[in-house]
């Protein structure tokens, strides 16, 4: 009887955008599930809405040297990205601090430096907002109980400066919320985002901008 080809293995590491990524069956990736401490919140891949949001800063670019924080950041690509491509200075910012050993591995391979904060998004203050430029997250209004807190931080965030503000998701019910109530305020704009390389993926990106706030008000 004869036999088919076989199927090659799903690729330990992918390159795009610049960008070098390791699959939760790499290697080193390995090593450190089985030397730390698990993520406990998602935090154990890249979710989609990643490649979303990476392939519009990849089109539209960031302002070089930025200040840039990443909410949820999970092993950090995005913010990863703004850094090696457009020398921004990346905080990452997430609710499991078991996520950072991911996070920095990745900065390491790809000759960068993220620094990392432990915490929610209702621990950061106008103040903390203040010293980014943009602020950008994805995949990170999964629960209803997600949407209060970062609905004031998007208000916050605008008020004290931020300049742009950016949220992907592929269209869960608690984004939509969130959406909903930004939407109204005239600084917001939802953008229906579908990519075909490297990988397959459609989504929406809530997009925030002190400039359209300036412009509604004025």
């Amino acid at each position: 009887m004869p036999v088919g080809p076989k199927r090659r293995p799903p690729p330990q590491e992918r390159h795009a955008y610049g960008l070098t990524m390791l699959a939760p069956s790499h290697p080193e990736v390995r090593r450190l599930q089985h030397a730390a401490v698990q993520p406990s919140l998602h935090g154990h891949k890249v979710w989609p809405s990643s490649w979303v949001l990476l392939d519009y800063l990849h089109q539209r670019a960031v302002p070089p040297r930025a200040h840039v924080l990443e909410l949820g950041c999970g092993w950090g690509l995005v913010g990863i990205a703004c850094a090696k491509l457009f020398q921004a200075q990346v905080t990452g910012l997430d609710a499991d601090a078991a996520v950072f050993p991911y996070l920095q591995l990745h900065a390491q391979r790809n000759g960068v430096h993220i620094a990392t904060r432990h915490g929610s998004f209702a621990d950061l203050t106008p103040l903390d907002l203040a010293a980014f430029e943009l602020i950008v997250g994805a995949d990170i209004c999964f629960w209803e109980e997600l949407v209060d807190p970062l609905y004031r931080l998007v208000r916050h965030g605008i008020a004290a400066g931020v300049a742009e503000i950016l949220v992907a998701d592929p269209g869960r019910p608690p984004f939509d919320e969130l959406c909903a109530r930004c939407l109204p305020q005239g600084d917001a704009e939802v953008l229906a985002w579908t990519m075909t390389t490297p990988v397959k993926e459609s989504g929406r990106i809530l997009r925030v901008s002190r400039a359209a706030a300036a412009a509604a008000c004025g």
